[in-house]
């Protein structure tokens, strides 16, 4: 069972990150953009509230082992279920089919987090929060068609 935990505590993210090339050679790019964008908008806004609440994680005020990796910042949000929201989400809103798979992915991956020992329950729900309504705001606002004006 750890294992699984600490798989998907520490290295999911990074298979939905690589699936973004995958993606962008089937021809997907506005799909691939939007997520991109997302994931990092969601990551900057995490890191500048990490900051801000500069809440203790779980293993810190109560003395345990986490068995997942961490960095020694807050705990709140978690940035790496706000990263798999934000590119879970993005696909969704282009493959429904596609998206509610990454999404149960996601979860998997906010609930190893808590697992492990280094996010609260709240750290994980932040973290869906910010991933989830960048990665709609993007949709909305049609960040992709932005980016072809400016030729990137």
């Amino acid at each position: 069972m750890n294992s699984i935990v600490i798989f998907f505590a520490d290295y999911a993210v990074f298979l939905l990150f690589a699936l973004l090339p995958v993606l962008w050679v089937q021809k997907k790019r506005e799909m691939v953009l939007h997520a991109v964008i997302s994931a990092f908008v969601a990551w900057l806004i995490g890191r500048f509230l990490k900051d801000f609440f500069a809440v203790p994680r779980p293993f810190v005020t109560n003395g345990s082992t986490p068995l997942a990796g961490y960095f020694s910042d807050g705990s709140f949000p978690s940035n790496h279920t706000a990263a798999a929201f934000a590119i879970s989400v993005s696909i969704f809103l282009h493959k429904h089919k596609w998206g509610i798979l990454l999404i149960i992915f996601s979860l998997a991956i906010g609930l190893s987090r808590i697992l492990g020992g280094v996010h609260y329950p709240l750290d994980i729900l932040g973290g869906i929060a910010i991933g989830s309504l960048v990665a709609w705001l993007a949709h909305r606002l049609h960040v992709h068609k932005l980016l072809d004006r400016l030729s990137l």
